[in-house]
């Protein structure tokens, strides 16, 4: 069975290289971090969320605290994918998610070993 993945991606051509690049997975991809939450909300599941930290509606680190709140156990599936930090804000949520994030540019190998890691959980 192919693992169900969502990319929440402001940069929609980044999500859907990486979405055509996944293909041995189920793969979704939205630039609207309200969108993703709202398919959570309707009862859809991922086994795993690559999200980018930086968005102009919603940033990944409010996405990740309302579905936190809403979805621990999909919250849980995240790992998140970032050009750089530049607030103390954004820094310390980065460091305090550790492995779970993707330095960009990465390469299709570092995603697919993050995959494969969260998959294992």
């Amino acid at each position: 069975m192919n693992a169900q993945v969502l990319i929440v991606d402001d940069e929609i051509k980044l999500a859907e290289a990486l979405r055509r690049l996944l293909r041995e997975h189920d793969v979704v991809a939205t630039s609207d971090a309200a969108e993703a939450l709202a398919w959570v909300a309707a009862g859809r599941r991922f086994d795993a969320i690559l999200s980018d930290v930086k968005m102009p509606l919603m940033s990944g680190v409010e996405f990740y605290s309302r579905l936190l709140q809403s979805c621990p156990e999909q919250a849980a599936r995240v790992v998140f994918m970032t050009g750089g930090v530049t607030t103390p804000d954004e820094r310390t949520f980065v460091d305090a998610m550790g492995d779970r994030v993707l330095f960009k540019p990465a390469t299709i190998s570092q995603v697919r070993e993050h995959l494969a890691r969260l998959l294992m959980r």
